[in-house]
């Protein structure tokens, strides 16, 4: 089996390929507390958890409170950050293969 590449090289490289030069990474998994704790890797980075045992790699746990007091940032507002769409349209937009779509 091989060793999947650390998730901040993953992040590194999609911010190169993307010139997202406005993008600051910050290497540590997001929780509700700041702490030292394991991030188990699984077979896709979605699916990547701070709970459980396995493969893995010790991570800082950081918390957003904690990102927006030592960057100074503004208010966060996550309501802007996507289109709005009504439910009906977010599960027709699906492609009949996803899990999603079979739902409906």
């Amino acid at each position: 089996m091989s060793r999947q590449p650390r998730p901040a090289v993953c992040l590194a490289i999609s911010k190169a390929s993307n010139g997202a030069d406005n993008l600051h990474i910050i290497a540590a998994a997001l929780s509700d507390g700041e702490r030292e704790g394991h991030l188990v890797l699984a077979a896709s980075s979605e699916l990547n958890s701070l709970d459980g045992t396995g493969p893995g790699e010790t991570v800082q746990i950081t918390s957003l409170d904690a990102e927006q007091k030592i960057h100074n940032w503004g208010a966060i507002d996550f309501s802007r950050s996507m289109p709005k769409a009504k439910s009906s349209e977010f599960w027709r937009a699906r492609p009949p293969s996803s899990p999603a779509a079979r739902r409906s």
